[in-house]
């Protein structure tokens, strides 16, 4: 359970991070945005975590980390 604690701190911690920091500083990075989903997914967040990784798409259509995130979201949707 001590771990499971600590994967949800950090993942926590890093959205924590990157809304009022990282997405300030560089709000057209579309890594940070694709990151902020691929976090979102992983804490039970699918619906708000599909738009993060569709705008990385509109800032960057070749991003393959989003393309990816966002392939696994669907198949598991199915």
């Amino acid at each position: 359970q001590l771990k499971v604690a600590e994967a949800v701190r950090e993942r926590s911690d890093r959205i924590g991070e990157l809304t009022s920091r990282r997405l300030a500083e560089s709000p057209l990075d579309p890594a940070l945005h694709s990151e902020m989903g691929k976090l979102l997914l992983e804490i039970g967040s699918p619906d708000v975590a599909e738009q993060w990784l569709l705008t990385a798409l509109r800032l960057d259509p070749a991003h393959r980390a989003a393309h990816a995130a966002l392939a696994d979201l669907y198949a598991a949707r199915g």
